[in-house]
């Protein structure tokens, strides 16, 4: 898989309309425009809310360049509390890469380049996305 630095690429998407009081709506607003935006960019989505004993992941997908994508999707209405990506702490990554080996594992796939992505949507306004590829290493 070689040394991969991260990549940020920035987005703006159209006002939702959706209730974001709570912070189940407020996870699947970010995850739905998460997932849209990653379609349009040329991504296959395999799976959403992947869940195991070790977590969840919350979009499963192949890059237009062939990598299995794990992405993990921070949606926040303010920035009171920082950007979404500052969440992804180093206990959250390790149970993010836990549950993807045991993904890789039940569906028996061998030989193929993966990465961890992940994707901050501020609900602030013009719902801004910020997509950080190769976020991190499986170490």
């Amino acid at each position: 898989m070689g040394e991969k630095r991260p990549t940020v690429r920035r987005f703006n998407e159209r006002n939702n309309e959706r209730n974001i009081d709570s912070k189940r709506n407020l996870g699947n607003i970010g995850e739905d425009i998460a997932a849209s935006y990653l379609a349009r960019q040329g991504y296959n989505l395999l799976q959403r809310n992947y869940r195991c004993g070790f977590g969840e992941i919350d979009v499963i997908c192949h890059a237009p360049d062939g990598y299995l994508v794990f992405v993990e999707v921070k949606a926040r209405k303010n920035d009171r509390f920082g950007v979404g990506y500052e969440a992804v702490v180093r206990s959250k990554r390790a149970k993010i890469i836990r549950t993807a080996m045991n993904y890789i594992s039940e569906n028996g796939i061998v030989n193929e380049d993966m990465r961890f992505d992940v994707i901050s949507v501020s609900l602030c306004g013009d719902n801004s996305i910020e997509h950080i590829v190769n976020a991190f290493d499986a170490m």
